[in-house]
């Protein structure tokens, strides 16, 4: 009789062990702490009045938070204070990220949820005056390009801005619209951005018949969820990243179609 008991007790701690109850990978923090920018259709000012942003990635996050019981605390504010925040342990998660190998210091990349692709947006009458074959080529025929200060634009883009005689031709930004603007009234000659985002901005804005992508890849890569290395543990980005390939894999995960924004 002991030993069947004591049967029974082994299969029960065994069981204990080996099924994935809810709450195992429940939330290692009351919420976790978020921010966003306007950067649409991926992060934007939800249109019913709601302090949550909407878009593309939060529905990503949200709904991957959600399933590990780990609600999102959100706050609008600039992409660099985000970043510094996060790095030190100010700020949990943040999206979307490119990686690289100084952020990686402090950041734990998640798997990647979705691409993104830089792109020159410029007056539609100097379309075919730029040069296609490089970022050097343009910049010394002394076209000024805009950036977003803090996004991640790839090796080329890095090497050119780090280039003493290029740096009078850069200018940052942290607003879409208003390098928009600037295109208009010829204080910059191109807008560098994720194509997508800008191409949005610019239909809200009543403008895009009055603007064109040049055909040069700046940048093409995928985007992750990053977190914090001094406040989220590594344990928590795995399971974090379980559950988003099994959302990526389902038939509710939302799809950008790239083609539609050529």
């Amino acid at each position: 009789m002991k030993s069947y008991q004591s049967l029974i007790l082994h299969l029960m701690l065994l069981l204990l062990v080996t099924i994935p109850l809810k709450g195992i990978t429940a939330c290692i923090k009351p919420a976790l702490s978020s921010a966003w920018i306007q950067l649409p259709p991926f992060m934007h000012k939800d249109p019913d009045g709601s302090l949550a942003p909407a878009g593309f990635d939060v529905i990503i996050l949200n709904h991957v938070s959600k399933q590990l019981d780990c609600p999102i605390e959100w706050r609008n504010q600039p992409w660099n204070r985000s970043i510094y925040e996060l790095e030190h342990g100010q700020l949990d998660v943040l999206a979307p990220a490119s990686y690289n190998p100084k952020r990686a210091q402090f950041a734990w990349y998640s798997k990647p949820f979705r691409a993104e692709r830089m792109r020159i947006v410029v007056r539609k009458e100097t379309q075919h005056q730029w040069p296609l074959t490089s970022l050097e080529a343009m910049l010394k025929q002394n076209y000024r390009i805009s950036f977003h200060l803090g996004t991640w634009y790839g090796l080329e883009f890095e090497k050119v801005a780090k280039n003493p005689n290029f740096q009078g031709l850069l200018f940052s930004g942290t607003n879409n619209q208003k390098r928009l603007k600037m295109l208009l009234r010829e204080r910059v000659d191109g807008v560098l951005g994720e194509v997508v985002s800008l191409l949005q901005d610019a239909e809200k804005m009543g403008i895009s018949d009055k603007l064109a992508v040049i055909d040069y890849p700046v940048h093409d890569n995928e985007v992750h969820f990053i977190f914090s290395k001094k406040n989220i543990p590594e344990h928590f980005v795995h399971s974090f990243n379980n559950v988003l390939k099994s959302y990526k894999n389902s038939s509710d995960y939302p799809i950008l179609n790239y083609t539609l924004h050529e």
